[in-house]
């Protein structure tokens, strides 16, 4: 009889388990948390059906493709300003009329960095709206996820990852609304007020903002990856030649902390066969139609203005070259921003997969 009661007892416990699990795949609540503009990327696609893992990266990198043609468009326009205050303010200068050459180069200085605040200032908020957007996302798809890995019987380690997860994406949120999205505006306060100045007095000071808030993005990354090394959450061996691949690839595509993320990649790749669970699917799905847009968007403003200041020290303004190119830089601190918190997330999401199989 005893027998019976204790097999009763731990049938029910395993089928409340499994009723827990799959009531929580069927609320859909990580899919209703999605932005519009993300949902649009990933019509066709869901919870329970998120389809394969390569063709879905396709498709949402398709289509984010045709939706930042505008901002491709406004970003050209942009560079044409600037060229335009460029070869002005070299002809102005070499015609040697009455005005002094530092004048010209304040006129000039104060000219691009009006253009570039008026230009790129929506960039900001767009940044900080996508870090939100990915914070509020994957709150509710952790949350699943680590539902969904203790039903395996690895409690501990689950809400042990799901607490550090959170942690980290948390000190992320904040510090993109409180210190790097202030801090890119301020640095790009400073490098013009650096060109309008002569001597180059706040060049050191602009340099050490954009060092401090690289840094900070590179602490964050490298602190969660080494946490999951430390822990063994994350183990295994993938093909070196893969992974010499991923990593130039994304060091040279990523801008300001490309080789942060490179290195994060190594993790992906380790952990890319436990990939078969549903909602760690949508989840990497998820986080990438989310950030995709805009990562394109500002790096493609980030290339633009990296040619703006090649052609400018061609027409012999040097000053105002580096001016433009720290705008450039400032633009690829959001880039950076954007793609750091999407990386994190990414390796979270693999990482409850992979606890969830073993």
């Amino acid at each position: 009889m005893r027998r019976v009661l204790f097999l009763g007892m731990l049938l029910l416990l395993l089928t409340g388990r499994a009723f827990g699990a799959e009531e929580l795949l069927d609320a859909g609540e990580a899919e209703r948390a999605l932005p519009e503009t993300a949902a649009e990327l990933m019509e066709g696609r869901s919870e329970k059906d998120p389809g394969d893992l390569s063709s879905g990266i396709l498709q949402i990198i398709s289509r984010a493709a045709e939706r930042s043609g505008g901002a491709i468009r406004t970003g050209m326009a942009l560079c044409c300003q600037i060229l335009a205050v460029v070869i002005l303010t070299a002809v102005v200068r070499g015609t040697g009329g009455s005005l002094s050459g530092r004048a010209v180069s304040l006129a000039g200085a104060l000219a691009v960095g009006g253009i570039c605040a008026g230009r790129i200032s929506g960039f900001f908020s767009q940044a900080a709206d996508t870090v939100d957007a990915m914070a509020a996302f994957s709150g509710f798809l952790f949350s699943g996820l680590a539902t969904l890995t203790a039903a395996t019987g690895a409690a501990g380690t689950s809400g042990t990852l799901y607490g550090v997860t959170v942690l980290i994406c948390g000190i992320l949120t904040r510090a993109a609304q409180r210190l790097i999205v202030p801090g890119t505006a301020c640095y790009m306060a400073l490098s013009v007020a650096d060109s309008a100045v002569e001597g180059g007095t706040l060049k050191p000071a602009a340099d050490l903002l954009r060092q401090g808030m690289t840094s900070l993005m590179k602490f964050g990354v490298l602190g969660f990856t080494a946490y999951l090394s430390l822990t063994g959450v994350v183990g295994g061996s993938v093909d070196s030649a893969a992974v010499k691949a991923a990593k130039l690839t994304i060091s040279s595509a990523v801008p300001v902390v490309g080789s942060m993320v490179a290195d994060a990649s190594e993790t992906l790749l380790v952990s890319a066969s436990v990939l078969r669970g549903g909602l760690g699917v949508f989840g990497l799905l998820g986080v990438l139609a989310v950030s995709v847009l805009p990562f394109l968007e500002t790096g493609c403003q980030y290339l633009m203005l990296k040619l703006t200041a090649a052609a400018a020290g061609a027409a012999g303004e040097k000053e105002l070259s580096a001016l433009i190119g720290a705008m450039a830089g400032a633009m690829g601190l959001l880039t950076g921003l954007v793609g750091a918190c999407a990386a994190v997330l990414m390796v979270a999401c693999v990482c409850f997969m992979k606890v969830s199989v073993i």
